[in-house]
């Protein structure tokens, strides 16, 4: 064991980053969720229309990766940018496994360029959550 200088506190930083993670994905499915009011309350209302809902509904997705990026890097302390984006894939996972298990969508009804937008855009906005987390000062 002593050749392979191993720390003891190796796998501490490890687990509290994925713990981090966690708790930025927490925080963005309890905004997005939040958010996701806006759009229904104004469809209520009949302020907009049913073909602009999809708008909201992305753009509730970006601002809660945002807050999710944001709080990751705040819990963790270092690797803003890296914490957010993995917290935008961890958003596009958990939508994509959502998705598939509430709609009978087949692939061939997936629009590419919307998933590519998402797919970018969530990682994007939690690398700039990231950012502004490891930056604020309190």
């Amino acid at each position: 064991m002593r050749n392979l200088n191993i720390k003891d506190n190796a796998f501490v930083d490890e687990e509290s980053s994925i713990s981090a993670i966690l708790k930025g994905l927490i925080l963005s499915a309890i905004s997005v969720l939040i958010l996701s009011f806006v759009p229904a309350l104004l469809l209520n209302f009949q302020i907009i229309k049913n073909s602009q809902v999809s708008v909201f509904v992305i753009l509730a997705l970006f601002i809660s990766s945002l807050i999710g990026g944001f709080k990751s890097a705040v819990s963790y302390g270092k690797n803003g940018m890296f914490i957010g984006i993995l917290v935008g894939i961890g958003i596009l996972i958990i939508e994509i496994v959502l998705g598939s298990v509430f709609q009978t969508i087949s692939f061939e009804m997936v629009d590419v360029s919307l998933f590519l937008i998402k797919c970018f855009g969530l990682m994007l906005f939690g690398a700039i959550g990231g950012i502004i987390g490891i930056n604020i000062k309190y």
